[in-house]
């Protein structure tokens, strides 16, 4: 159970999609979806949005460059450790 917790958050949201296409699950879904936006929100790395329109979208906008930055940062990771001697 540590292990899965100990996971990239960007694997746990890979998996969730995976299994929410696969099982065309409306729960499974929503979980995904309250992850995607509820993940960067406690790490604090986006704020609640208030009833403004414009807040709402850059929320939204925050929400996707967090994880757009992640998949970035993982991928520069993994060119790195292939390239790097050993």
């Amino acid at each position: 159970m540590t292990d899965f917790l100990s996971a990239s958050p960007l694997l746990i949201l890979a998996a969730l999609g995976v299994v929410s296409w696969l099982t065309e699950s409306r729960a499974v879904k929503l979980i995904t979806l309250l992850f995607f936006f509820g993940y960067p929100l406690m790490q604090g790395k986006t704020a609640m949005p208030g009833l403004d329109l414009n807040q709402v979208l850059d929320f939204i906008l925050g929400t996707a460059n967090y994880w757009l930055s992640e998949a970035l940062n993982a991928l520069i990771e993994y060119v790195r450790q292939k390239i790097s001697p050993l």
